[in-house]
């Protein structure tokens, strides 16, 4: 299921502000931002919907800000401090009550079944989770807001590139069965290799998938041009958007299917995205294809 959350920060993102300027919260990300609520962070100005979420940036700038960055919510912050960049994210990234809300490791939080939660409010914890925690999280987890919980699957390999442009690189991308990922965040190949990409969308997973392989730098504006199509219900057979950002493309995978998307990897060495375009998943849903 997608969360209330990633489908509004999509469909938000449409506005053609967002490439070039902050215009949503960064803890509360269906918000738009308040050019009153601000606070300094690496030199920038990063703006907040309101009071709230400033008193929770500042528990943990550095940590909210790299949430910021992967999220595409701070495209001011070109690079991240290093302090931030050796943070390690938690699994979990909403608040299973508030799924709107990013929640970071200082909110506050109980022990469930062996594993740790977080609550963007600490009132919410009386008021509406142990009321019928069972339920609860059995919603939260519908709805993918608590991947702490997931079976653990071992690290992907690293897929490294052949010595010889001429050997064809192999490789299965699996979608996640809960959430919208993919298994393989990033992988190797050379310039001019022959690729035979293999994805697989297990027969647990509840959505359809694609992925699409793009040029550097244009996630914003393949993604936008995807969530156009979310009331074209022929594009959602097929959701590749029609862009010359677009390299290659599978075919939309339903559970328990795959498909194989063969190409010839760009000559010219860069990090190439891929994400799946069907509508509301590309702003979660991508790894980088490294051309060497």
């Amino acid at each position: 299921m997608i969360t209330k959350s990633i489908l509004s920060l999509s469909l938000l993102a449409l506005s053609p502000l967002f490439a070039a300027e902050q215009t949503l919260c960064p803890i509360m990300v269906e918000d738009e931002v308040d050019p009153e609520e601000v606070v300094e962070y690496a030199g920038q100005k990063v703006l907040m919907c309101c009071g709230t979420c400033v008193k929770a940036w500042n528990t943990n700038p550095d940590y909210y800000a790299k949430v910021g960055v992967e999220m595409d919510l701070l495209p001011q912050i070109k690079e991240l401090p290093e302090a931030a960049q050796k943070i390690e994210l938690l699994a979990q990234r909403f608040c299973p009550l508030r799924p709107d809300s990013v929640i970071g490791p200082d909110s506050p939080s109980i022990e469930y079944q062996g594993q740790k939660i977080y609550f963007f409010k600490e009132r919410d914890i009386a008021r509406r989770w142990e009321r019928d925690a069972e339920a609860a999280f059995a919603s939260a987890r519908e709805k993918g807001l608590l991947p702490q919980f997931d079976e653990v699957q071992p690290e992907a390999a690293a897929t490294e590139p052949t010595t010889s442009a001429s050997d064809v690189l192999e490789l299965t991308i699996t979608a996640d069965k809960i959430q919208l990922a993919y298994d393989t965040k990033s992988f190797e190949v050379a310039a001019g290799q022959k690729v035979s990409l293999t994805l697989a969308n297990p027969e647990q997973g509840t959505q359809p998938h694609n992925l699409l392989v793009i040029n550097p730098g244009t996630i914003n504006q393949v993604g936008m041009a995807a969530n156009q199509g979310m009331t074209d219900p022929n594009f959602l057979k097929n959701p590749v958007p029609k862009s010359d950002q677009v390299l290659f493309a599978s075919k939309l995978v339903q559970p328990g299917e795959s498909d194989v998307l063969e190409f010839t990897a760009p000559e010219k060495p860069g990090t190439y995205p891929y994400i799946c375009t069907f509508p509301g998943h590309w702003m979660m849903m991508r790894g980088e294809m490294v051309v060497k």
